[in-house]
């Protein structure tokens, strides 16, 4: 379990707080869920849920506003959401979880969406441990 100080240093100022601390408490059983038995660092099941209840709740954040939401350094989170998209720093294939897609009004901003695969793992996540 996530002791209380480091829930807040990793989420850090955000309108999605409430919701991001209640699905900090399902990182544990999210590995068996999004990656089989692949082992992936707590940080990235951290972003993978913090763009999931942003894109939920009709306001998906960019990658600058998931690293001041999650209390990562903007290379990270850019690095978690290669893997967890098409294509990792590596350009090894990702795990299809997320979508980047620039705006139109802004093509420097491109927000976090679920991919219908990313909606099943959130979704079966969310089943799980309900």
């Amino acid at each position: 379990m996530i002791a209380e100080a480091d829930k807040g240093s990793m989420i850090g100022s955000t309108t999605h707080t409430g919701a991001i601390e209640r699905y900090l408490e399902k990182l544990e059983h999210m590995q068996c869920v999004v990656a089989g038995t692949m082992d992936l660092p707590l940080h990235t099941y951290v972003v993978f849920l913090s763009a999931a209840i942003a894109d939920r709740s009709g306001v998906p954040m960019d990658g600058r506003q998931l690293a001041e939401a999650c209390g990562l350094a903007a290379s990270t989170i850019s690095r978690n959401l290669g893997m967890l998209g098409e294509w990792d720093y590596k350009q090894k294939r990702g795990l299809g979880l997320v979508t980047l897609r620039a705006e139109l009004e802004n093509r420097r901003r491109k927000p976090v969406r679920l991919t219908a695969k990313g909606q099943r793992a959130l979704s079966q996540l969310l089943k799980e441990r309900a």
